[in-house]
């Protein structure tokens, strides 16, 4: 009988910012760094719904300003999925960026991969943003709803990858 496959994570632009190198770390806010405290957790899952121990997310993002290290790797980094696919980073909340007639919400990059499967290059966005509506890149499926916690705002997302 033939099982029930889930979709994979809808790719979306890497965007002109990639750098690689980055360093492996979950935790991307440094002492004294301005920006409201984030965190996005979740697991990395097959689209059979199979937990992926040691799934790679380099993820990278913007600053509370608008802007992306291009020089180091602030606000970059490399993390693995634990035994059971899951993950925690630890971030601050990027400001949208852009002119007054084209700015891009609020989003995180991410490149999922896991062993030889193909990398998944995606974004992860956050509701409410109110320049959501009006970018061609953000999916609903990508959009997180972040809760508040006692250690600040948490977003859950789980990605889901093809392997093999």
């Amino acid at each position: 009988a033939a099982t029930e496959e889930s979709p994979e994570t809808e790719n979306n632009w890497e965007g002109p910012f990639y750098k690689p190198g980055a360093p492996v770390r979950s935790v991307l806010l440094e002492k004294g760094m301005a920006g409201t405290p984030r965190t996005v957790t979740g697991r990395v899952l097959d689209t059979h719904g199979r937990a992926l121990k040691g799934a790679l997310l380099d993820i990278w993002h913007a600053d509370h300003t608008g802007t992306y290290d291009n020089q180091g790797f602030t606000l970059r980094g490399k993390l693995y999925t634990d035994d059971e696919g899951r993950y925690t980073l630890r971030t601050i909340k990027p400001l949208y960026y852009g002119d007054a007639n084209d700015k891009r919400p609020s989003h995180i990059h991410v490149k999922a991969s896991f062993e030889q499967s193909p990398i998944l290059t995606t974004q992860l966005y956050f509701k409410g943003d109110p320049w959501n509506a009006h970018d061609p890149g953000v999916r609903p499926s990508l959009i997180m709803s972040p809760r508040t916690e006692s250690d600040g705002l948490v977003a859950k997302f789980d990605f889901v990858i093809k392997v093999g």
